[in-house]
């Protein structure tokens, strides 16, 4: 007997820089585009959102039918790695843990032209139950590249340790999968390299739409991911990506394509076996290398 979970969500980097412009209108424009899923986003996670307001901007405006999720007590300058995650108010998934995990390395701090070494880069660690499965989102924004200055170095340690995030909730997690902007491109041998960690679920996706995940970088092939990692085995999932609907408007949103994928968790449940039998993963107590923002 076979049972299935499904978990629609929708990653996106907005590019809501600290003098962004309009950004009341793109949230309108993006909510629009997030009524035109189908099914709907059960979350949305997204990325370079620099400023508190605007961040209040998105909550008001997604309202009444997404509710944000923080992390920790509201403390920094900007929410924490420029992540928003908020949840369907009529979601069937349970919130376990939302937690923020730093990177260890980054760029330069002094280089402030640049952003990244400010912004405090990490994970967003979502996990979610449902009554059969455990799901842990990581949701990333890795170290972009300037120029000469690639931080290729920085940037494949910044892979490790979400490879290592991903090992350690393995344990407990039905399916873990990582989403984000990960500046990385396909034919890069970093990319390539981490295959044998992790299932890259747009690869279909990329063949089908023949252009960029960004709408301004012509010279950039794909840097936006939704990846399921390998060692988790507690469910199969089959995965149905499509970018935002409407592309040509995207950029009145961002510089970057909306990413959604649609989850089915596969379970196969013994129909002889008592309910109470059945072992539901519990979670960790702690992220060994991680904390919350101070």
């Amino acid at each position: 007997m076979t049972r299935t979970d499904e978990l629609p969500l929708l990653t996106w980097n907005l590019h809501g820089l600290p003098f962004t412009r309009r950004w009341r209108l793109r949230c309108q424009r993006l909510r629009e585009a997030i009524f035109r899923f189908t099914p709907q986003p059960q979350v949305l996670l997204f990325s370079e959102l620099w400023r508190w307001r605007y961040w209040e901007e998105l909550q008001s405006t997604l309202e009444p039918d997404y509710m944000p999720l923080l992390v920790g007590a509201r403390q920094a300058f900007f929410p924490p790695g420029g992540h928003a995650v908020f949840l369907h108010r009529t979601s069937p998934w349970c919130v376990r843990d939302l937690t923020f995990v730093r990177y260890a390395s980054s760029a330069p701090r002094w280089r402030v032209w640049e952003g990244d070494g400010l912004a405090g880069k990490g994970v967003s660690v979502l996990v979610l139950d449902s009554p059969r499965a455990r799901v842990a989102i990581l949701h990333t924004h890795l170290q972009a590249q300037y120029g000469a200055r690639t931080y290729g170095q920085v940037r494949a340690l910044q892979w490790e340790q979400l490879t290592e995030l991903a090992r350690w909730w393995a344990s407990s997690a039905s399916v873990v999968c990582a989403v984000g902007d990960f500046n990385t491109r396909p034919s890069e041998p970093l990319f390539i390299a981490q295959a044998a960690h992790w299932l890259d679920l747009t690869a279909d996706l990329r063949q089908r739409c023949q252009r960029p995940s960004t709408t301004i970088h012509s010279d950039v092939e794909w840097i936006d991911y939704v990846l399921l990692f390998r060692d988790a085995r507690g469910a199969s999932v089959r995965a149905h990506l499509m970018p935002h609907p409407a592309c040509a408007p995207c950029g009145a949103i961002s510089d970057h394509y909306g990413l959604y994928a649609h989850l089915e968790l596969v379970h196969t449940i013994d129909a002889d076996a008592p309910a109470s039998g059945r072992q539901q993963a519990r979670g960790p107590e702690r992220i060994p290398f991680a904390g919350r923002p101070r």
